[in-house]
């Protein structure tokens, strides 16, 4: 059988099996979109009518015989990133793909650097998302020139150096650091900007790249946060630890001098000895430890799996979130208060950013701090903790309206869905909105 014929079979095949998968319209429409930017590419600026039918005919039959794939099979969506940062992969690529096949939506995860695994995907993929990582800008043209829609997907102000020059982030690390950050903004600036269209993680991100200054003005932005997949349900548990501090960052000296600042004023005011467990990040612990507090102690454990995480910091009577209030720690997610209110602990926490998202929707004040008053909030902790059932059911409610599960499927199906039209089962819609 000719090559040619035999893939003309498997198209047809293909197209029948997406029909009823998916729909005769999408089908036609994904079909009709590939083919006409694969003849577009073949003949060049040549317009219909000047071609002889000769020459068109032999144009049908090239394109069809370099088709590597169908173009409507699935995955639908395809993530690519060289991130490992691993609460970044757990929030920004592994949730994303659970949350998306929740709502019946085909995804997949690749390694650019899996060259052979790229080329083979991207002609099933109608989007393709490049989430924090540069590509070169010879493949987002092939993507584009493909008919795929390629969006680059970013949470935190890392994008274009002079955006990071006033974020408030180069003061918190070495000169090196700073210059290797810039470098590598300006660059996944490049990336950005060859993109179609862009998704962060806060309205923060959002409000600040609309502006010309940074470069993506103009690009459609969309927002999409960091969601929780369960529920803040747990139940308090038996307190092992007062307080407990988990970062994995380095760039923290503001975040360090407001905690060490806190956690004098309560030692100055109890008469009973306390703790802080510092999790994953030997420089809080050193500072702390230095510090001499005169009944505190310090207790230091590495990161561990997620679930354990959440279970350990579910036996500290509070965590500790102090945040300076700088463009860099305003565009971030709230993720160490979720992560709070999931164990079944409370949190105080500056309201900077999104965290003033959870702030409104609190009852009570007592868990907020503003940036210059962490000095002294210490000495009233103590209410916290007379009253922690209240202000952990508190910061779970506020939790699961702004992040839980629910939320997260109803915004991952209006942009994926309604605004990006990738199919969904409607089984699986019914499911999650009942």
């Amino acid at each position: 059988m000719p090559e040619v014929l035999r893939k003309v079979l498997h198209y047809y095949r293909v197209f029948k099996d997406t029909s009823k998968l998916q729909g005769r319209a999408y089908a036609f429409k994904r079909s009709a979109a590939f083919i006409s930017t694969r003849l577009r590419a073949r003949m060049g600026q040549r317009r219909i009518g000047e071609i002889r039918r000769t020459d068109a005919a032999k144009d049908i039959i090239r394109l069809v015989s370099t088709l590597p794939k169908a173009p409507t099979a699935r995955p639908l969506l395809l993530i690519i990133s060289d991130l490992q940062i691993r609460q970044c992969i757990h929030y920004r690529v592994d949730q994303k793909l659970r949350v998306l096949e929740s709502i019946g939506v085909k995804a997949q995860f690749v390694r650019p650097d899996e060259i052979g695994h790229v080329a083979s995907l991207l002609p099933f993929a109608g989007t393709v998302i490049i989430y924090r990582t540069v590509v070169p800008a010879k493949q987002i043209e092939e993507m584009k020139a493909a008919g795929i829609r390629v969006i680059f997907e970013f949470d935190d102000l890392v994008v274009g150096a002079e955006a990071v020059r006033k974020s408030g982030i180069l003061g918190e690390i070495t000169d090196n650091q700073g210059k290797n950050l810039c470098q590598l903004a300006d660059q996944f600036l490049a990336t950005a900007q060859l993109c179609d269209e862009i998704i962060v993680s806060t309205d923060f991100l959002g409000q600040l790249y609309e502006r010309p200054a940074h470069g993506l003005a103009g690009k459609p932005i969309h927002v999409i946060p960091n969601f929780l997949e369960r529920d803040c349900d747990a139940a308090e548990q038996g307190m092992v630890w007062t307080f407990a501090y988990t970062t994995p960052s380095g760039s923290i000296r503001s975040e360090l001098e407001m905690l060490k600042a806190f956690l004098r004023s309560y030692d100055a005011v109890v008469d009973h000895s306390w703790s802080i467990l510092v999790m994953g990040n030997p420089l809080a612990a050193t500072e702390l430890t230095q510090a001499g507090f005169q009944r505190g102690r310090i207790e230091t454990l590495p990161f561990a799996e997620y679930d354990d995480y959440i279970q350990r910091i579910g036996s500290a009577g509070c965590v500790l979130i102090p945040l300076s209030d700088t463009p860099f720690n305003a565009s971030k997610t709230p993720i160490r208060a979720m992560d709070a209110a999931l164990a079944g602990t409370t949190a105080i926490f500056s309201p900077v950013g999104a965290f003033a998202q959870i702030h409104k929707e609190l009852n009570s004040h007592a868990l907020t701090v503003d940036h210059e008053d962490w000095s002294g909030a210490g000495t009233y902790a103590g209410s916290v903790f007379e009253a922690r059932d209240i202000y952990v059911r508190g910061l779970q409610r506020a939790v699961n309206k702004l992040y839980g599960p629910q939320t997260a499927r109803q915004s991952y199906h209006d942009l994926f869905v309604e605004r990006f039209g990738l199919p969904a089962c409607e089984a699986s819609k019914t499911e999650w909105s009942a």
